[in-house]
C-alpha cells in the first residue's frame, strides 16, 4: 500500500493520508517544512530506554520516596550515594521572582544516575515530573523556560536525582555535582531612538535578550526592527519587565525572523512625557543553538533607510553556485515554508502548490529569502503574491511584488535566474541535481541552501499527471525546489519524496516541465 503525505517544519502536523491502489511497500512524503520532518526520521527518533536498546536498570525496591533538602540556587551541590544507598534525593530552590529560565545541571562521572526537574510545593511521585534529561551516564541537563510553565519561580523548584542498580553487590561510594544556573530579566542596554545593539540568544541566555526602550518626550511612536538575523525570532513589549512573551502588551511573532514593532504612545496608553519600555527579542522554537541578531529603534512608525536596503545578490563563483542563487526560500505563514525557483525575469517563482496553500490568491502574504551567502541561511529580502496555482499538479506561480517592507524593486536590481530546459525530453538514466532548503539541523532551524546529486531513475503516474523519480537526497523543505539536468537547467519542480522504512531509504519525485499548463508558460519565459 502507498500513502502519500505532507511533513513539515515545527508547528506542521502530517497531513491526511491517501491510499493509492496497486502499489505496494513504499511511502511518499510530500515535503513541506514542518514538525515531523521525513518518515524515516520519525522511526530514527524513537530511541529506546536504554543505550543498548533495553530498558534502563529497576530501581531498588527498597529506595523510599525522599524529603525535600532546601538549597541554594547559587552554589553548586557536591554529595555522594553511600554504597548501599539507593535512596532518591530531592532538593528545593527557591528562584527569584524575575528568573525566566534554569537549567540543573548533574556530574556523577560515568555512575548510571537521572535527573529530573519540575515546579511543585512536593514532586515526589513520578507522574509530576515533567522535565526529564537526555544526558549520557552521570552527564545529566534539564532545563525550563518560564514561557513554558505558568508555575514557573511562582513554585520552588524542585530537583530529583535517580540511582540505578548498575552495578554488582558493592559499586563503591558515587559522588556528584548538582549545579543550578539562573537566567533572570535583566536588560542588556538603554536604547533610544537612532540607536542599535547587536547581540545573540542562545539556551544559556533563555533563549531571549532583553532591553529597555526610551519613547522620549514628544515622541508618539518608536520602530523596534530586528535585523542581520537568519533564524526566526520574536519581539515582545510592555509597560512593564517582559517576563513572559505570551503576557506581554504587544507582540510580533510571525513566520519570519526580521520582525517589525511599532510601539504607539496612544496604543500603549503612555502619559505625554519621556516612558520606558520593557522589549524582548526571543527564540519562540528554542533552539539548541546561539542564533546572532541585530535590532535597531527609531523615531517614527516608517522602517530606516538601512533596513530598507537590498543586499546585491552573488551569482556564484561556478555553475553549480549560479543555478543556487536562482533557487530561494518561500514562506506563506507558520504552516506553509518549503522553496522555489525562479525562472521568469518578472521575478516569477515556480514552487508547489502545498508550500503556498496558506496564502490566498492575489495577496501579498508571501516572504522570500535569498541566498546571500552561500555558507550561510538565506536572508528574507522580498513580498510576493500567489498568481497561479494547480492543486493537482501540485504546482504554483508566486511573482515578486515588493521589497520585504513594501517598497518597489530598484530599477538596476533583479533576482538570478534558472535557465530552463523546455524543449528537450529527460532521459532515464541521466545525472540529476536537487537544490533547495531542506531540514539538515532540526525540525524548527532554517538552514543554507543544499545540493544533491544522483539520476533520474523511473517514472510514475500515480494519478492523472507525470512525475519524474529521481535518487538525489531531498528532505522535508525541499517542496518547490529545482531538480536540475548536469547542464544545470530546470527540468522538474520537487514535490514529494518515496520512502522505503525497511531499508531507510528515498527516492524523490518531480514534476517535470511538460506537465505545466500551456497558459503558464508564457508568464514564465
Amino acid at each position: 500500500m502507498e500513502r502519500r503525505e505532507r511533513t513539515g517544519r515545527e508547528g506542521i502536523g502530517i497531513g491526511t493520508a491517501i491510499v493509492v491502489a496497486g502499489i505496494v511497500s513504499a511511502i511518499v512524503s510530500v515535503l513541506v517544512v514542518g514538525v515531523a520532518g521525513v518518515i524515516a526520521l520519525a522511526v530514527l527518533d524513537a530511541v529506546p530506554d536504554g543505550a543498548d536498546g533495553s530498558s534502563p536498570p529497576a530501581r531498588s525496591e527498597a529506595a523510599a520516596e525522599p524529603d525535600a533538602v532546601d538549597a541554594d540556587p547559587d552554589g553548586a551541590i557536591e554529595a555522594a550515594f553511600a554504597a548501599d544507598d539507593f535512596a532518591p534525593r530531592l532538593y528545593r530552590f527557591r528562584l527569584p521572582p524575575d528568573a525566566v529560565h534554569v537549567r540543573a545541571d548533574l556530574d556523577a562521572g560515568r555512575h548510571d544516575v537521572d535527573l529530573r526537574i519540575a515546579f511543585g510545593e512536593q514532586t515526589a511521585s513520578d507522574q509530576n515530573w515533567h522535565e526529564t534529561s537526555a544526558g549520557a551516564e552521570g552527564d545529566e541537563s534539564a532545563s525550563i523556560t518560564r514561557d513554558d510553565e505558568p508555575d514557573f519561580a511562582r513554585k520552588p523548584l524542585m530537583v530529583r536525582i535517580d540511582r540505578y542498580e548498575d552495578c554488582a553487590e558493592d559499586c563503591g561510594e558515587i559522588p556528584y555535582t548538582l549545579q543550578l544556573t539562573v537566567v533572570t530579566h535583566a536588560p542588556r542596554a538603554r536604547l533610544t531612538p537612532g540607536a542599535s545593539a547587536s547581540g545573540t540568544i542562545s539556551p544559556d541566555t533563555g533563549h531571549r535578550a532583553a532591553y529597555d526602550v526610551v519613547i522620549p518626550a514628544g515622541v508618539d511612536a518608536v520602530r523596534i526592527d530586528v535585523v542581520d538575523v537568519r533564524q526566526n525570532l520574536d519581539l515582545a513589549a510592555g509597560t512593564v519587565p517582559v517576563l513572559d512573551p505570551a503576557h506581554a502588551t504587544t507582540t510580533a511573532a510571525t513566520a519570519i525572523g526580521r520582525e517589525s514593532l511599532v510601539l504607539r504612545r496612544g496604543e500603549m496608553r503612555l502619559g505625554p512625557g519621556e516612558q520606558v519600555l520593557s522589549l524582548v527579542v526571543f527564540d519562540a522554537a528554542q533552539l539548541s543553538r546561539t542564533i546572532p541578531f541585530g535590532v535597531r529603534v527609531t523615531a517614527g512608525d516608517a522602517p530606516p533607510p538601512e533596513v530598507r536596503r537590498l543586499p546585491r545578490i552573488p551569482r556564484g563563483a561556478n555553475a553549480a553556485e549560479r543555478a543556487a542563487a536562482g533557487v530561494v526560500e518561500i514562506s506563506a505563514g507558520p504552516n506553509s515554508e518549503g522553496t522555489g525557483v525562479v525562472v521568469g525575469r518578472a521575478g516569477r517563482i515556480l514552487t508547489a502548490a502545498h508550500v503556498v496553500e496558506g496564502a490566498p490568491l492575489f495577496s501579498d502574504e508571501i516572504v522570500i529569502a535569498c541566498t546571500t551567502d552561500i555558507a550561510r541561511e538565506p536572508e528574507e529580502l522580498l513580498r510576493g503574491r500567489v498568481i497561479r496555482r494547480d492543486d493537482a499538479r501540485d504546482i504554483a506561480i508566486v511573482e515578486v511584488t515588493s521589497t520585504l517592507y513594501g517598497d518597489p524593486l530598484p530599477d538596476a536590481w533583479e533576482l538570478p535566474r534558472v535557465a530552463v530546459r523546455w524543449e528537450q525530453p529527460t532521459v532515464l538514466g541521466e545525472t540529476v541535481h536537487a537544490c533547495g532548503f531542506p531540514v539538515l539541523h532540526g525540525s524548527a532551524e532554517r538552514s543554507e541552501v543544499s545540493w544533491t546529486s544522483g539520476v533520474l531513475s523511473g517514472y510514475e503516474r500515480p494519478f492523472e499527471h507525470l512525475l519524474l523519480r529521481f535518487d538525489a537526497e531531498i528532505s522535508s523543505g525541499s517542496s518547490g525546489g529545482a531538480l536540475l539536468d548536469a547542464q544545470h537547467r530546470l527540468i522538474g519542480i520537487t514535490v514529494a519524496m518515496h520512502g522505503d522504512l525497511a531499508e531507510f531509504s528515498a527516492t524523490g519525485l518531480a514534476v517535470p516541465l511538460a506537465e505545466i499548463p500551456a497558459d503558464w508558460i508564457e508568464l514564465l519565459q
